[in-house]
């Protein structure tokens, strides 16, 4: 009988064990890269966020974002984004429309931060899209906190004027 308790406590806690010791290797590799790029630009992230395949961290001395998430393929991307050039931030969320049991329904598509750059340049983040992420773990707010933190670098609109060029 104490045999029996054993093998079932051994198929319940051997599998428990090797998805923390395995599962966790995509967030190892996604950390790594992440920190392989701090380093490589010499950057002292202040403020830094972990999330299913996301991480990011702002270095508030040289006003420099550092974005890393997996992309379809299972590669890590990162952007590192100037703060000194940044002119705007907007959440945006992009909703597909579904039809079940024939009724509409709208599903979430992707979710993130638009920045508005200098030269009219924009830079999309995403925190959440369907094609890469299995569920939603609060994007919405991670997008809230981020656009509340990175308008905090925002470049006034007139900052430029009154500036010779060389």
């Amino acid at each position: 009988m104490l045999a029996v308790y054993i093998l079932v406590a051994a198929l319940v806690i051997v599998p428990y064990i090797a998805i923390i010791v395995f599962g966790s290797g995509k967030g190892k590799k996604l950390n790594r890269r992440f920190k392989e790029e701090v380093k490589a630009k010499g950057l002292n992230i202040s403020e830094k966020e972990s999330w299913n395949r996301h991480t990011i961290g702002v270095d508030k001395e040289k006003q420099t974002l550092v974005f890393s998430q997996y992309n379809e393929d299972n590669s890590v991307s990162t952007a590192i984004i100037n703060l000194n050039e940044l002119v705007g931030v907007d959440i945006f969320q992009k909703n597909n429309v579904i039809k079940v049991d024939n009724k509409r329904s709208e599903v979430l598509d992707s979710s993130g931060l638009n920045l508005q750059l200098l030269h009219d340049q924009r830079q999309e983040i995403r925190f959440y899209d369907t094609r890469v992420d299995v569920a939603q773990n609060y994007e919405r707010e991670h997008a809230e906190k981020w656009r509340t933190l990175l308008l905090s670098f925002k470049k006034p609109k007139n900052s430029l004027k009154g500036t010779v060029a060389a």
